[in-house]
């Protein structure tokens, strides 16, 4: 097991799975999914050795500081984030949200920015097109503006405009491409 705690305490950042390992890892999940009780976990633990074997394994992140958050920083995070999943669909404020965090607005900024490395507009923009994701992949929706509106964006047009930034496409064709995908 010492190799694997040595994995998993250098794991900081995520990791790239190799092209070369994939096929291997990809059958060892499979097999922890059928597995059950004290089998699944000890399917598990071999996925974490082959994981540890690894070798030219590519980090996610390239920021390679560790960044520490002590107990009241994560629970001023957990309060911003909590608020934000919950309200997204709303009008937020700078002004309300940095209440939340009992924070200045400027100050919230530099904080949010800090412990995200992204604007709060900016992380708002992307809980709001990740539900706006889910809802067109649903296909429980009467139209794009319902879509629009539904997650929280005050009109069409900027919802189309931050949806392509975001996804690369348009909802419309995000909505095609995915149900070619799976037909």
């Amino acid at each position: 097991m010492a190799v694997i705690r040595k994995f998993v305490d250098g794991l900081h950042n995520g990791f790239q799975i190799p092209e070369s390992s994939a096929e291997i890892i990809k059958k060892t999940i499979t097999g922890i999914r059928q597995s059950t009780e004290s089998l699944r976990v000890a399917a598990f633990i071999t996925l974490l050795h082959q994981f540890s074997t690894i070798s030219n394994m590519q980090p996610l992140a390239t920021n390679n500081s560790e960044q520490i958050i002590s107990d009241v920083e994560g629970i001023r995070m957990d309060q911003i984030f909590q608020y934000l999943v919950t309200n997204y669909k709303n009008h937020i404020s700078l002004a309300e949200i940095s209440g939340i965090a009992s924070l200045t607005p400027q100050a919230f900024c530099r904080y949010f920015k800090k412990h995200t490395d992204k604007t709060f507009v900016s992380f708002l923009n992307e809980v709001r097109v990740n539900e706006a994701c889910k809802m067109i992949v649903s296909g429980k929706f009467d139209s794009f503006s319902d879509v629009s509106y539904q997650t929280g964006f005050d009109n069409v047009t900027n919802f189309n405009r931050v949806f392509k930034k975001s996804i690369g496409k348009s909802p419309r064709e995000y909505q095609k491409d995915f149900f070619e995908k799976i037909l």
